[in-house]
């Protein structure tokens, strides 16, 4: 045991002895003084602050909640007024005609309506694309008619809706920072809205909708749930009732939309709060075929104190105390008021919830529990005081022992360093070039370990950079196999280049003149090898010097690609194959051949269309079956301007440094920028991009 102990364990017991004695009855006094203080005055801190915030948030909520009801009342109160001019102009006769603009009109068609400008209140959202503002006009209103209603048949009612423009505005000043629309439709089609403004759907009929049904059912003053508007597809709601004629029967509905987020906008729920406090509008709901209740979330803020956001579907409350959170759930449902302590965001909060009854939701805020963090700073402050004293204490025992420690650390260490420095001297020698360095370092502790896996490491290390030698020398005879140059073929520019990213691989590239006496010909011959290293660069030299010994005694392509794949799938049994595009183009001809197993699609590019052309027909790559049968194929497609590109998924697939793929797009877009350069220009763009 004692000739085969680790250094590790001659040390750790050295020290041990001397050391731990009397640091481990002052540490464990000083510990047990320190954990004792610090308990005490963290749960005083912890309960005095947590009371705190409670008292703050429940008083938040409540008056933000009380906000919200009074500006349901102050809606109300307008809405009657509203109703009472309605009323009070259709017992009237019709009087001269005020000025009538169509919802036809704010789209476009006809003569535009005056005071159009764009609101940034009115946000018109579309599928995929951000709000934009939609233009309204504050001098008018509009006039829409049901799908199926003539015009003739209610001119009187247009007439006297047409006087309520007056009215609106008025209200709408006294609230523009509440009111989003203001309108009246009648049981006999008629609509009208203000502010003036279009982007109604075709078949529009202001009587179908909930806000309206609703009000001629209750037969008063009604709210609708939160829904999508119309117009600008904001989530509104709406506050309706019904207008009578004079002999007391429905004549129609007058109602007033008001946007969520602005009617949320307005409660400032950081005040006295903690900051990252964050507020929701929320809605209890109880799914009765798995009785369970979850909180569904209708409108919150962006970020911590940020603007507010609506959706009608903006997801459910989550939180990881799952059973805290159905008991919220149960208290929203019944329509309570509450207050919880659970995680939010991974982060310990207070949560707490106030009914709203003009939404039938509840008004939730979150507040992190960093308040805390202060409590912590004062019990820091504190223990550090404590154990300032401790350490005034133990100073000189310290010193003592520190001393004690140093002597025989020294004593210790010139038989640790002997054999380390013959480890650094062997190390220095090897780094120069010298493999027959060894570490001379016989004791039986890690050091010697050590010194015995360098002594066996070395002759490893001599053989792999023997392979690399020899791995360097098949990439350079690799790379000579490939073109030098491009040919030079009457009525083409062509240009190519390869870039391995290892020693070896299996892309591929080759010319091969095919002309003879009658025309001047030329194959084009891309490929590439599943895999890298040695293998691929051996079966990518096999496929080359198979179709540069057949290529000219093939007419038809098919025939050589056969050949090639007999000879390819009988040699290779370790599952590898390759992709091959070979084309033939010829000099003073427009047609393109080729033959493709498994490869890319060519890419053919007219610039004075700006179109891109995929000629994707081609069949399985070569090696995989001996007895496929592949096929030609030939386009009209060269022309002076037409620019053809081959090329690996090397190109492509090459990524950024933040992860982002080159693509074809990418690819494409530099062909496009470059098309009217030399080819050799192109390739080079390529290349820097």
């Amino acid at each position: 045991m004692a000739a085969n102990a680790s250094i590790r364990l001659k040390l750790f017991l050295l020290l041990l002895a001397i050391a731990i004695a009397p640091m481990a009855i002052v540490t464990w006094h000083g510990h047990v003084t320190t954990q004792r203080l610090g308990k005490e005055l963290a749960e005083y801190g912890r309960a005095t602050r947590t009371d705190s915030l409670v008292k703050q948030l429940r008083k938040t909520v409540e008056t933000s909640a009380a906000i919200l009801r009074y500006q349901k009342e102050s809606v109300e109160l307008a809405l009657r007024v509203q109703a009472s001019e309605v009323e009070r102009r259709l017992s009237l006769r019709p009087k001269r005609v005020q000025p009538v603009y169509l919802a036809s009109q704010f789209d476009g068609l006809g003569e535009p309506p005056p005071g159009l400008h764009p609101s940034p209140r009115h946000l018109k959202a579309r599928t995929g694309e951000q709000p934009k503002p939609m233009e309204i006009s504050l001098e008018s209103q509009v006039i829409l008619l049901a799908p199926g209603v003539e015009a003739s048949h209610v001119a009187d009612d247009v007439k006297r809706l047409s006087t309520m423009t007056p009215v609106y505005a008025k209200l709408q000043t006294q609230y523009s920072y509440l009111f989003y629309w203001q309108y009246t439709s009648l049981e006999t089609g008629v609509h009208s809205s203000y502010p003036g403004h279009g982007g109604y759907p075709t078949e529009y009929d202001p009587r179908r909708r909930a806000w309206y049904t609703g009000a001629v059912n209750a037969g008063g003053m009604t709210w609708s749930p939160l829904i999508v508007d119309a117009s600008t597809r904001q989530i509104t709601i709406t506050a309706s009732m019904p207008v009578l004629k004079p002999d007391g029967t429905v004549a129609g509905v007058t109602a007033i939309d008001l946007a969520i987020v602005d009617v949320l906008r307005g409660i400032n729920v950081q005040a006295g709060l903690q900051e990252g406090t964050r507020m929701f509008l929320v809605k209890g709901v109880s799914e009765s075929e798995m009785s369970a209740k979850k909180i569904q979330i209708f409108a919150g803020q962006v970020e911590a104190g940020g603007d507010w956001r609506a959706n009608i579907d903006l997801g459910w409350l989550k939180s990881s105390d799952e059973r805290v959170l159905a008991m919220m759930a149960a208290d929203v449902v019944a329509g309570r008021t509450g207050l919880r302590r659970a995680p939010y965001g991974g982060e310990d909060s207070l949560w707490a919830y106030s009914p709203i009854d003009v939404f039938e939701t509840h008004l939730l805020a979150i507040v992190p529990f960093k308040g805390i963090a202060q409590v912590a700073a004062q019990v820091v402050g504190r223990v550090q005081n404590e154990t300032a004293k401790r350490l005034r204490a133990t100073g000189l025992f310290a010193l003592v022992i520190v001393f004690i420690v140093a002597v025989f650390a020294i004593a210790g260490s010139r038989s640790v360093t002997k054999p380390i420095q013959s480890l650094v001297e062997a190390a220095r020698r090897l780094a120069n070039g010298d493999f027959s360095a060894r570490a001379a370092v016989t004791s039986a502790d890690e050091i010697g370990e050590l010194g015995k896996s360098f002594n066996e490491m070395v002759p490893h290390l001599e053989d792999r950079m023997k392979l690399r030698q020899s791995l360097s020398l098949a990439k350079e005879v690799q790379q000579h196999l490939l073109p030098h140059e491009a040919p030079a073929l009457r009525g083409f520019d062509i240009a190519g280049f390869s870039v391995y990213c290892d020693q070896t691989g299996g892309d591929y590239f080759d010319y091969i003149d095919l002309s003879n006496s009658d025309a001047e010909r030329l194959g084009i011959a891309i490929g590439d090898v599943s895999g890298h290293g040695i293998a691929s660069a051996l079966l990518m030299t096999t496929a080359r010097a198979l179709l540069r010994s057949s290529a000219g005694g093939f007419e038809e392509l098919s025939d050589l690609m056969n050949h090639i794949n007999g000879h390819l799938a009988r040699d290779t049994r370790s599952g590898r194959f390759m992709t091959l595009l070979y084309m033939v183009i010829s000099s003073g001809s427009q047609t393109l051949r080729w033959a493709s197993a498994g490869h890319d699609p060519l890419l053919v590019y007219s610039p004075s269309s700006d179109v891109f052309d995929e000629l994707t027909e081609g069949d399985i790559p070569l090696g995989v079956d001996p007895d496929w049968r592949y096929a030609s194929f030939e386009k009209d497609c060269l022309n002076d301007e037409c620019i053809i590109v081959a090329g690996t998924d090397g190109i492509w697939e090459t990524r950024n440094p933040d992860g982002e793929m080159f693509g074809k797009h990418g690819l494409q877009d530099v062909i496009r920028s470059h098309a009217h350069a030399p080819a050799e220009e192109i390739c080079e763009a390529v290349q820097q991009a």
